[in-house]
């Protein structure tokens, strides 16, 4: 037994009340004592908390028996009180169970008489007692819950972004109200069917049956954009689930970025104006500086010859950059347009490196093939396709070293196609390795300063690979060479 439980005896007789108190005593019990029906009543008001039964002597001096426990009833009237009933009538023991009292046991009365009804009346109360706890318990746990709702509620419902939770049959459990203006809803959505709220046509409902298709394995989170009248939006869809791994539903979370395609709208036009306006000047140049490096206005000495050539080699370079500016432009405004098709990945390869044959001789480059067998289709624009390999394929060879070697490989990684570029040139020093794919951006060195480059390839090959819904990797080391692996969605 844990804590003791309190018991308080109401006799006037000495030899009753010490008895009483060996007895439950050795029960493992706390016993009070008191002489008179007053004394008890005062001890009752003092202790009652703690208080788990009274033995009760129904013929007390002064205040009676019956009086007494009427106090008690008035004080806790949960408090179990037995009464003890010798001279009284039992009509008398009747009445004290009428008003409340919970047993009675007669004089004389055995240690084990005693011990049982004192044991049932204290689990009574201790039952009672632990009830009452766990309802108060109960009602605050309750309280909390709505406290906690309330608030939770609040923060959904005042967030800057548009948030929608739908559970693993597709019915809606919660949408705020960002989430109903961004995507033109109206009216109480929760309990709805994802499919009634939004039409078959719509873009979002596309997106969001995408990410429903991923039932296996880890999935992050789904992005992808949308435009819902005038504004764009990003869309992130992420699946969560239970302990076992299986889907319980989907979290989404919409961002107005409207903004931000104003103004990349504004920069791309801008990128795009001042690059027309530079390739006919440029490319006016250039064609000057042929003329007089063919010696159509007369004959050049050597020095002469070798500026100009200096000359038209710096043009040649900046009609690059202007090519790479406004095809870059194009890619990213949406502006080109893409003809998918079903497209043999090993034939334009193929075609690709007998492109590259006289460029790779003049530096004396090895260019090696290595197709897997299997089938290569992938769903992709073969101009996108093209300009992919030929900006791999084309650094490989310019940052190559003189005798040095390009190897093209063409293999199956799961469910993509595994095209890969890697040369024996100078290589990439690993702090550059992150911000290789960043515009503009060049690696610095004695190698790399004689080749002329726009610093714009690499990331025209990470967004056209990103909107073929494939991935790039690289690995590099300085003096050895560069790897690039293009990995392309199966057909």
């Amino acid at each position: 037994m844990g804590e003791k439980e309190t018991v308080l005896i109401v006799d006037d007789e000495e030899t009753i009340r010490l008895g009483c108190k060996r007895i439950l005593s050795k029960s493992g019990y706390n016993v009070e004592l008191a002489a008179t029906g007053e004394e008890g009543v005062e001890k009752v008001k003092n202790i009652h908390q703690d208080l788990y039964a009274v033995v009760l002597d129904l013929m007390l001096p002064g205040i009676g028996g019956m009086e007494v426990l009427k106090e008690i009833r008035k004080i806790d009237q949960d408090i179990p009180v037995i009464v003890i009933t010798g001279y009284a009538t039992v009509e008398k023991a009747v009445e004290a169970m009428k008003s409340g009292a919970y047993d009675f046991i007669s004089k004389p009365f055995t240690p084990d008489q005693l011990r049982l009804t004192v044991g049932r009346a204290v689990e009574r109360r201790r039952l009672k007692k632990e009830r009452e706890m766990l309802r108060r318990e109960m009602e605050k746990s309750l309280r909390d819950v709505a406290v906690e709702k309330s608030r939770v509620k609040a923060i959904v419902n005042s967030m800057t972004e548009g948030l929608m939770v739908t559970n693993a049959q597709g019915e809606i459990v919660l949408m705020n109200p960002r989430a109903k203006l961004y995507l033109g809803v109206e009216g109480d959505c929760v309990g709805k069917r994802i499919e009634e709220v939004f039409g078959e046509d719509s873009e979002f409902l596309k997106l969001y049956r995408e990410t429903c298709k991923i039932q296996d394995g880890e999935c992050s989170s789904i992005s992808g954009e949308l435009l819902s009248g005038d504004t764009y939006l990003k869309v992130d869809i992420s699946p969560f689930r239970e302990d076992s791994g299986d889907i319980l539903g989907f979290v989404v979370v919409l961002n107005d970025i409207t903004e931000l395609k104003r103004l990349d709208q504004m920069k791309s036009e801008f990128v795009s104006m001042v690059s027309h306006e530079l390739r006919a000047p440029v490319g006016a140049i250039s064609q000057q500086l042929s003329l007089l490096l063919k010696g159509y206005v007369g004959d050049l000495t050597d020095k002469q010859r070798e500026i100009l050539e200096r000359i038209k080699e710096r043009c040649n370079g900046l009609l690059e950059l202007v090519k790479d500016l406004l095809d870059l432009a194009k890619i990213e405004s949406g502006l080109s347009t893409e003809y998918r098709e079903p497209l043999d990945l090993k034939s334009v390869v193929e075609g690709i490196k007998e492109l590259f044959q006289e460029e790779a001789r003049k530096k004396n480059v090895e260019l090696v093939l290595n197709v897997e067998d299997g089938d290569f289709m992938v769903e992709a624009d073969r101009k996108s396709i093209e300009m992919i390999v030929t900006n791999l394929v084309s650094n490989a060879i310019k940052y190559n070293k003189e005798g040095g070697k390009v190897f093209i490989s063409l293999g199956r990684k799961g469910d993509f196609v595994s095209l890969v570029v890697e040369d024996t040139g100078v290589g990439i020093p690993k702090e550059d390795l992150p911000r290789i794919f960043d515009r503009f951006y060049r690696v610095k060195s004695g190698e790399t300063r004689k080749v002329v480059g726009s610093g714009l390839g690499l990331s025209i090959v990470k967004v056209l690979v990103d909107k073929l819904g494939g991935k790039i990797e690289v690995e590099s080391e300085v003096g050895k060479g560069t790897k690039f692996t293009v990995l392309l969605p199966l057909k």
